[in-house]
Protein backbone atom coordinates (compact mmCIF):
# COMPACT_ATOMS: atom_id res chain seq x y z
CA UNK A 1 0.00 0.00 0.00
CA UNK A 2 2.92 2.23 0.51
CA UNK A 3 4.09 1.67 -2.88
CA UNK A 4 0.92 2.75 -4.25
CA UNK A 5 0.74 6.18 -1.80
CA UNK A 6 4.01 7.13 -3.37
CA UNK A 7 3.87 6.06 -7.32
CA UNK A 8 0.51 8.38 -6.59
CA UNK A 9 2.50 11.39 -4.69
CA UNK A 10 5.30 10.85 -7.36
CA UNK A 11 2.68 11.76 -10.14
CA UNK A 12 1.55 14.74 -8.08
CA UNK A 13 5.40 16.41 -7.84
CA UNK A 14 6.22 15.03 -11.70
CA UNK A 15 3.65 17.40 -13.35
CA UNK A 16 4.89 20.28 -12.26
CA UNK A 17 8.56 20.05 -11.47
CA UNK A 18 9.38 17.60 -14.26
CA UNK A 19 8.17 21.12 -16.66
CA UNK A 20 10.53 23.28 -14.64
CA UNK A 21 13.36 20.60 -14.67
CA UNK A 22 13.19 21.01 -18.19
CA UNK A 23 13.22 24.33 -18.23
CA UNK A 24 15.90 24.48 -15.70
CA UNK A 25 18.28 22.48 -17.70
CA UNK A 26 17.40 23.97 -21.28
CA UNK A 27 17.63 27.91 -20.32
CA UNK A 28 21.16 26.59 -18.44
CA UNK A 29 22.15 25.02 -22.28
CA UNK A 30 21.56 28.06 -24.08
CA UNK A 31 22.83 30.50 -21.56
CA UNK A 32 26.23 28.42 -21.64
CA UNK A 33 25.62 28.69 -25.26
CA UNK A 34 25.35 32.62 -25.59
CA UNK A 35 27.82 32.94 -22.75
CA UNK A 36 30.57 31.30 -24.66
CA UNK A 37 29.97 33.70 -27.47
CA UNK A 38 30.80 36.57 -25.74
CA UNK A 39 33.48 35.66 -23.99
CA UNK A 40 35.63 33.95 -26.69
CA UNK A 41 34.21 36.43 -29.98
CA UNK A 42 36.73 39.23 -30.39
CA UNK A 43 33.49 41.53 -31.59
CA UNK A 44 29.72 40.22 -30.13
CA UNK A 45 26.60 41.57 -31.88
CA UNK A 46 24.53 43.41 -29.67
CA UNK A 47 21.18 41.44 -30.49
CA UNK A 48 23.61 38.68 -28.90
CA UNK A 49 24.40 40.63 -25.70
CA UNK A 50 20.46 41.66 -25.10
CA UNK A 51 19.94 37.96 -25.38
CA UNK A 52 22.50 36.30 -23.24
CA UNK A 53 21.23 39.36 -20.59
CA UNK A 54 17.82 37.80 -21.37
CA UNK A 55 18.76 34.17 -20.66
CA UNK A 56 21.02 35.05 -17.23
CA UNK A 57 17.98 37.09 -15.82
CA UNK A 58 15.89 34.00 -17.34
CA UNK A 59 17.85 31.49 -15.64
CA UNK A 60 17.64 33.16 -12.32
CA UNK A 61 13.89 33.98 -12.31
CA UNK A 62 13.54 29.84 -13.39
CA UNK A 63 16.21 29.08 -10.32
CA UNK A 64 14.38 30.40 -7.99
CA UNK A 65 10.84 29.54 -9.53
CA UNK A 66 12.06 25.82 -8.58
CA UNK A 67 12.91 26.13 -5.11
CA UNK A 68 9.78 28.39 -4.39
CA UNK A 69 7.42 25.70 -6.32
CA UNK A 70 9.74 22.91 -4.43
CA UNK A 71 9.04 24.42 -0.68
CA UNK A 72 4.83 25.22 -1.64
CA UNK A 73 4.67 21.86 -3.33
CA UNK A 74 5.85 20.13 -0.13
CA UNK A 75 3.20 22.12 1.94
CA UNK A 76 -0.12 21.96 -0.68
CA UNK A 77 0.80 18.22 -0.80
CA UNK A 78 0.36 17.61 2.21
CA UNK A 79 -2.01 20.17 4.15
CA UNK A 80 -4.46 19.65 1.04
CA UNK A 81 -4.71 15.98 1.49
CA UNK A 82 -4.24 15.36 5.26
CA UNK A 83 -5.58 18.26 7.44
CA UNK A 84 -7.30 20.56 4.26
CA UNK A 85 -9.84 20.29 1.31
CA UNK A 86 -8.95 16.36 0.19
CA UNK A 87 -8.65 15.16 3.65
CA UNK A 88 -12.39 13.61 3.99
CA UNK A 89 -11.08 11.24 1.05
CA UNK A 90 -7.63 10.43 2.73
CA UNK A 91 -8.90 9.68 5.95
CA UNK A 92 -11.88 7.59 4.53
CA UNK A 93 -9.05 5.06 2.68
CA UNK A 94 -8.07 1.77 5.11
CA UNK A 95 -5.22 3.07 5.29
CA UNK A 96 -3.16 4.08 8.33
CA UNK A 97 -2.30 7.20 8.66
CA UNK A 98 0.97 6.77 9.56
CA UNK A 99 1.51 5.43 6.38
CA UNK A 100 0.14 9.05 4.75
CA UNK A 101 2.64 10.72 6.66
CA UNK A 102 5.50 7.96 5.06
CA UNK A 103 4.53 8.53 1.66
CA UNK A 104 4.16 12.31 2.17
CA UNK A 105 7.49 12.25 3.62
CA UNK A 106 9.80 9.81 1.37
CA UNK A 107 8.13 11.79 -1.45
CA UNK A 108 8.85 15.69 -0.71
CA UNK A 109 12.63 14.43 0.43
CA UNK A 110 13.48 12.37 -3.00
CA UNK A 111 12.13 15.42 -4.78
CA UNK A 112 13.95 18.24 -2.78
CA UNK A 113 17.06 16.09 -3.29
CA UNK A 114 16.22 16.01 -6.63
CA UNK A 115 15.59 19.68 -7.31
CA UNK A 116 18.99 20.05 -5.81
CA UNK A 117 20.85 17.83 -8.25
CA UNK A 118 18.98 19.75 -10.83
CA UNK A 119 20.35 22.91 -9.85
CA UNK A 120 23.96 21.86 -9.91
CA UNK A 121 23.59 19.96 -12.95
CA UNK A 122 22.31 23.49 -14.64
CA UNK A 123 25.15 25.30 -12.99
CA UNK A 124 27.72 22.47 -14.69
CA UNK A 125 25.61 22.94 -17.83
CA UNK A 126 26.23 26.43 -18.09
CA UNK A 127 30.06 26.13 -17.25
CA UNK A 128 30.34 23.15 -19.78
CA UNK A 129 29.05 24.60 -22.55
CA UNK A 130 30.32 28.50 -21.89
CA UNK A 131 33.68 26.64 -22.17
CA UNK A 132 34.32 28.22 -18.57
CA UNK A 133 34.73 24.82 -17.45
CA UNK A 134 38.33 25.02 -19.39
CA UNK A 135 39.51 27.90 -17.36
CA UNK A 136 38.06 26.90 -14.27
CA UNK A 137 39.51 23.08 -14.65
CA UNK A 138 42.61 23.73 -12.62
CA UNK A 139 40.91 25.08 -9.77
CA UNK A 140 38.21 22.49 -9.52
CA UNK A 141 40.98 19.73 -10.34
CA UNK A 142 43.21 21.13 -6.94
CA UNK A 143 39.63 20.97 -5.56
CA UNK A 144 38.82 17.55 -6.62
CA UNK A 145 42.19 15.95 -5.85
CA UNK A 146 42.38 17.92 -2.04
CA UNK A 147 38.65 16.35 -1.30
CA UNK A 148 39.20 12.92 -2.44
CA UNK A 149 42.88 13.29 0.01
CA UNK A 150 40.89 14.17 2.80
CA UNK A 151 37.75 11.77 2.03
CA UNK A 152 40.45 8.93 1.89
CA UNK A 153 41.99 10.56 5.32
CA UNK A 154 38.98 11.24 7.11
CA UNK A 155 36.25 9.51 4.69
CA UNK A 156 34.23 8.89 7.96
CA UNK A 157 33.50 12.43 8.75
CA UNK A 158 32.52 13.08 5.34
CA UNK A 159 29.80 9.91 5.05
CA UNK A 160 28.42 11.14 8.64
CA UNK A 161 28.25 14.88 7.85
CA UNK A 162 26.07 13.86 4.90
CA UNK A 163 24.11 11.50 6.95
CA UNK A 164 23.46 14.53 9.35
CA UNK A 165 22.34 16.53 6.32
CA UNK A 166 19.81 14.16 5.25
CA UNK A 167 17.91 13.56 8.19
CA UNK A 168 18.15 17.44 9.01
CA UNK A 169 16.20 17.71 5.80
CA UNK A 170 13.93 14.72 7.26
CA UNK A 171 13.53 17.08 10.30
CA UNK A 172 12.62 19.82 8.60
CA UNK A 173 9.75 18.07 6.42
CA UNK A 174 8.25 16.55 9.49
CA UNK A 175 8.41 20.02 11.07
CA UNK A 176 6.18 21.22 8.38
CA UNK A 177 4.07 18.31 8.94
CA UNK A 178 3.11 18.90 12.41
CA UNK A 179 2.84 22.30 11.78
CA UNK A 180 -0.05 21.91 9.93
CA UNK A 181 -1.18 18.63 12.00
CA UNK A 182 -1.59 21.26 15.11
CA UNK A 183 -3.38 23.83 12.98
CA UNK A 184 -5.67 21.37 11.47
CA UNK A 185 -7.05 20.63 14.65
CA UNK A 186 -8.65 24.15 15.02
CA UNK A 187 -11.84 25.17 13.64
CA UNK A 188 -10.85 28.20 12.18
CA UNK A 189 -7.98 30.06 10.98
CA UNK A 190 -6.07 26.93 10.41
CA UNK A 191 -3.46 28.20 7.93
CA UNK A 192 -3.01 31.07 10.34
CA UNK A 193 -2.52 28.81 13.51
CA UNK A 194 -0.03 26.19 11.64
CA UNK A 195 2.12 29.58 10.11
CA UNK A 196 2.26 30.23 14.42
CA UNK A 197 2.82 26.52 15.49
CA UNK A 198 5.67 26.60 13.40
CA UNK A 199 6.74 29.55 14.33
CA UNK A 200 6.97 28.48 18.28
CA UNK A 201 8.11 25.34 17.13
CA UNK A 202 11.32 26.85 15.89
CA UNK A 203 12.04 28.52 18.98
CA UNK A 204 11.94 25.95 20.95
CA UNK A 205 14.03 23.85 19.20
CA UNK A 206 16.44 26.62 18.77
CA UNK A 207 16.25 27.32 22.45
CA UNK A 208 16.71 23.33 23.48
CA UNK A 209 19.64 23.03 20.93
CA UNK A 210 21.11 26.06 22.27
CA UNK A 211 21.13 24.93 25.68
CA UNK A 212 22.29 21.47 25.05
CA UNK A 213 24.86 22.42 22.19
CA UNK A 214 26.40 24.79 24.65
CA UNK A 215 27.10 22.23 27.52
CA UNK A 216 28.19 19.16 25.31
CA UNK A 217 30.25 20.81 23.23
CA UNK A 218 32.32 22.88 26.06
CA UNK A 219 32.79 19.30 27.65
CA UNK A 220 34.01 17.96 24.05
CA UNK A 221 36.17 21.31 23.80
CA UNK A 222 37.75 20.48 27.31
CA UNK A 223 38.38 17.37 26.76
CA UNK A 224 39.88 17.47 23.23
CA UNK A 225 42.26 20.72 25.00
CA UNK A 226 43.56 17.76 27.52
CA UNK A 227 44.44 15.54 25.20
CA UNK A 228 46.41 17.67 23.11
CA UNK A 229 47.81 19.56 26.25
CA UNK A 230 48.94 15.84 27.38
CA UNK A 231 50.35 15.39 23.94
CA UNK A 232 52.23 18.03 23.91
CA UNK A 233 55.21 16.74 26.33
CA UNK A 234 55.77 14.15 23.30
CA UNK A 235 56.55 16.56 20.34
CA UNK A 236 56.94 13.17 17.70
CA UNK A 237 53.31 12.66 18.69
CA UNK A 238 51.91 16.22 19.11
CA UNK A 239 50.35 16.42 14.82
CA UNK A 240 49.32 13.00 15.05
CA UNK A 241 47.44 13.07 18.43
CA UNK A 242 45.79 16.84 17.46
CA UNK A 243 44.71 15.76 14.19
CA UNK A 244 43.02 12.57 15.50
CA UNK A 245 41.68 14.56 18.72
CA UNK A 246 40.41 17.17 16.01
CA UNK A 247 38.98 14.80 13.87
CA UNK A 248 37.39 12.73 16.62
CA UNK A 249 36.15 16.05 17.89
CA UNK A 250 34.60 16.42 14.16
CA UNK A 251 32.94 12.43 13.93
CA UNK A 252 31.20 12.87 17.55
CA UNK A 253 29.07 15.98 16.62
CA UNK A 254 28.26 14.92 13.64
CA UNK A 255 27.24 11.74 15.63
CA UNK A 256 25.37 14.05 17.89
CA UNK A 257 23.66 15.90 15.29
CA UNK A 258 22.42 12.61 13.18
CA UNK A 259 20.81 11.60 17.12
CA UNK A 260 19.52 14.73 17.80
CA UNK A 261 17.73 15.18 13.96
CA UNK A 262 16.89 11.54 14.63
CA UNK A 263 14.76 12.31 17.67
CA UNK A 264 12.84 14.85 16.57
CA UNK A 265 12.17 13.59 13.28
CA UNK A 266 10.43 10.47 15.75
CA UNK A 267 9.04 13.69 17.91
CA UNK A 268 8.03 15.14 14.68
CA UNK A 269 6.36 12.05 13.13
CA UNK A 270 4.32 10.92 16.18
CA UNK A 271 3.27 14.21 16.93
CA UNK A 272 1.85 14.56 13.11
CA UNK A 273 0.30 11.13 13.52
CA UNK A 274 -1.19 12.09 16.98
CA UNK A 275 -3.09 14.82 15.86
CA UNK A 276 -4.16 13.64 12.29
CA UNK A 277 -5.22 10.75 14.29
CA UNK A 278 -7.07 12.23 17.35
CA UNK A 279 -7.92 15.57 16.61
CA UNK A 280 -8.22 16.45 13.25
CA UNK A 281 -11.05 18.83 12.57
CA UNK A 282 -12.51 18.10 8.97
CA UNK A 283 -15.34 20.52 9.65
Amino acid sequence: MLGKLLKYEFKSFSRLLGAIYIAVLAVAVVTGLLLRGSIWSESVASGNETALIIFVIAYVIVVLALILITILMNIERFYNSMPGGEGYLAHTLPIPTWMHICAKTISAFIYTILSGVVLVVSALLILTCSNLGDILSYGLSRIFAEFSSFFWEDGAAIVLCAIAVLLSLVRLILMFYTSMAIGGSARKNKIFLSVVTFIVIVIIVNVISSLTEQGLLNEMLNNSYNVNYSASATTDLLYDTEYTGSSLLGNIYYVRQIIVNAIYSVVFFAVSNFFLKRKLNLE
